[in-house]
């Protein structure tokens, strides 16, 4: 039998910018930004994964952890998925900046998170 949740826990916070779905999210000074690789000031802060788009100042919903689903996605499954850019979620393991793997994905529309530790890069 297939894992028929589509979301684990999730936390809130308020929006420092405005913030697209289904992207890492970071706490920086208590706000929610899109967690960014190639940002030193970014790294050991990623809190989850938005669950939906929030214009700044809103509360946005993260998920920290467990199955998420996204019909649009289309990942390797089996294979890690890490911090990108601007919030962007990557199977593509970055090489400068900083390292964490967010979640793995488990079909080509689901993924399941589970933050791993921060490694720097440069």
């Amino acid at each position: 039998m297939s894992d028929t949740r589509l979301a684990g826990p999730i936390v809130e916070i308020a929006a420092g910018t405005n913030l697209n779905g289904h992207r890492a999210i970071a706490a920086v000074n208590g706000a929610g930004v899109h967690a960014d690789k190639t940002n030193p000031a970014h790294r050991g802060l990623t809190r989850g994964i938005s669950t939906g788009a929030v214009v700044e100042d809103d509360i946005a919903r993260l998920q920290t952890y467990g199955p998420m689903r996204e019909p649009s996605w289309s990942w390797t499954p089996g294979l890690p998925i890490y911090v990108g850019s601007a919030g962007a979620l990557t199977q593509t393991a970055p090489t400068s900046g900083w390292l964490q793997q967010i979640a793995v994905a488990d079909s080509p529309t689901q993924i399941f998170i589970d933050l791993q530790p921060v490694f720097a890069l440069s």
